[in-house]
């Protein structure tokens, strides 16, 4: 008889999965999620696409649904404190013992997994056939399904959905998505399916018109054309089918537009009788947090994973009325100068840190590229809770959600595992 699975079991199978690296496809999770029993068929799922805002669209969804009393499941990525935060349920990670049973499941069928296709499975393809093990084993009601990278070809894209939502785009991930908007945008249009429900938080008019093709058969909602939220003193008012004023803790004014979407999937919902009320699953938005996301911390410490400019853009204006120690890590295949223009108008001291991650840009080359960019002091450090220490005054932590994970696991774990404050 095997021994059961432990915890550093599985992480050293995982980790023999990473040399592979990320490999956009479908054939081998199609192949993967019929020999584990087609569990994709058995869920409802809302699937979320976009380059930035989906985790957070994603987590009022998810926490609205938990409100209105359905059994909610929500699949993002990557974790910042805990592993099993990849999977909750009802806002919280899954149990270990859930995750083990699933993963050895998928260990199981490998080699007949290799036998079909030739190849072993992806490290993302065996966290998303995780998802669907555990999410159908607890019987979830609603499953908010966000994409790992693009689309078309994501793993998480074998499902057939109750509703798609695309947020916005930018450019991100250019090396696999393409080097225009427009590829972008075909790539995360690939979630679109026949006849089901599209929400689409994008602007751009050429965009909108790719958008549109694509959901052409497809009932389409456009924000700001069929619905919009606006911020009013105390409250926030939803126009769609329903007039519907609600509250949200969730800081900046981009989350306004998040939240219009995530309402406007609640009416989704409501048609499709998942829910019975979008306008009191609304009231329920009001509790979602989504940690790593301008997270206000005790001494005036703000931590917020923005990697790419649009995210940063969406920050600066959030923070504009202060001036910040900035404590920085990025990615070393990220549009660094860009991103950094947008940091520009929050720096006071720009310090340049170290992240734990093969592909982290080095400290003193991430100071010598502010350097040039930015209008203050800009140096590199060996670790960011030295510089910590030494810092008063207002600091922004920022840069990558990896840097927001390690920052948060030091100071403050807890807020990192809850995806709401619902008890």
């Amino acid at each position: 008889m095997n021994n059961p699975l432990t915890f550093g079991d599985a992480e050293e199978y995982l980790d023999s999965l990473l040399v592979f690296g990320i490999k956009l496809g479908l054939d081998n999770m199609i192949h993967l999620n019929d020999l584990l029993g087609d569990p994709a068929s058995t869920l409802n799922f809302v699937h979320v696409a976009g380059t930035n805002g989906k985790g957070s669209t994603c987590a009022m969804i998810a926490t609205a649904c938990k409100y209105a009393g359905l059994k909610t499941a929500f699949y993002s990525s990557p974790f910042l404190v805990n592993f099993l935060e990849r999977w909750r349920i009802n806002g919280a990670p899954v149990k270990e013992a859930s995750y083990l049973k699933a993963l050895q499941k998928i260990i199981d069928i490998e080699v007949q997994l290799i036998e079909r296709t030739g190849v072993r499975p992806t490290y993302f393809e065996v966290l998303t056939a995780v998802a669907l093990l555990i999410f159908q084993e607890e019987k979830c009601e609603v499953v908010i399904w966000e994409t790992g990278m693009g689309g078309r070809l994501d793993a998480t894209n074998i499902v057939q959905p109750l509703l798609t939502i695309i947020t916005n785009i930018a450019m991100d991930h250019g090396s696999y998505l393409g080097d225009t908007l427009s590829e972008v945008a075909k790539e995360k249009a690939g979630i679109i399916k026949d006849g089901v429900p599209f929400i689409c938080g994008e602007s751009k008019v050429e965009l909108r018109t790719l958008f549109a093709e694509k959901a052409k058969n497809c009932p389409q909602y456009y924000i700001d054309q069929d619905f919009s939220s606006s911020q009013g003193d105390d409250q926030l008012t939803y126009q769609g089918k329903e007039t519907i004023n609600y509250k949200l803790r969730l800081l900046g004014e981009h989350q306004v537009s998040n939240s219009s979407l995530a309402i406007k999937a609640l009416e989704v919902l409501e048609e499709k009788t998942l829910i019975e009320s979008a306008t009191i699953a609304a009231q329920g938005i009001q509790y979602a947090h989504w940690p790593g996301r301008i997270q206000k911390l005790p001494n005036n410490i703000y931590v917020d994973g923005a990697h790419n400019p649009a995210a940063m853009e969406k920050l600066s204006k959030c923070l504009s009325d202060q001036k910040f120690t900035v404590i920085c890590g990025m990615m070393e295949d990220k549009e660094v100068e860009s991103t950094l223009e947008k940091l520009a108008p929050l720096c006071a001291n720009f310090i340049a840190v170290p992240i734990k991650i093969p592909r982290a840009l080095k400290p003193k080359e991430l100071a010598k590229r502010a350097s040039s960019i930015l209008n203050c002091s800009c140096e590199s450090s060996t670790d960011w809770e030295s510089s910590l220490e030494k810092i008063s005054g207002p600091i922004l932590i920022t840069g990558s959600l990896y840097l927001s994970g390690e920052v948060l696991k030091k100071l403050a774990p807890d807020s990192a595992l809850k995806c709401d404050i619902l008890e």
